[in-house]
């Protein structure tokens, strides 16, 4: 066993979870604090956009916004 119980459930969750984690910040160098402030970014515009359409932040729904941001055609 790696000492991993669950997977985080969110972005959040990953990001926090992240921040802590010296074998990646050590991997990614200087990349690390630039990929974690853009994926905290993200994380905040999908959070104002559920609130924006009055959608339950627990929602296990895919929204418009996922699918708009990560479906490509």
């Amino acid at each position: 066993s790696l000492g991993i119980d669950l997977l985080p459930g969110t972005l959040e969750e990953a990001l926090r979870e992240l921040k802590k984690d010296k074998a990646v910040k050590e991997a990614l160098g200087k990349a690390h604090h630039n990929f974690i402030e853009y994926k905290t970014r993200e994380w905040e515009e999908y959070q104002e956009y559920l609130e924006k359409k009055g959608i339950d932040r627990k929602t296990m729904k895919v929204t418009e916004w996922e699918l708009e941001r990560y479906f490509y055609l």
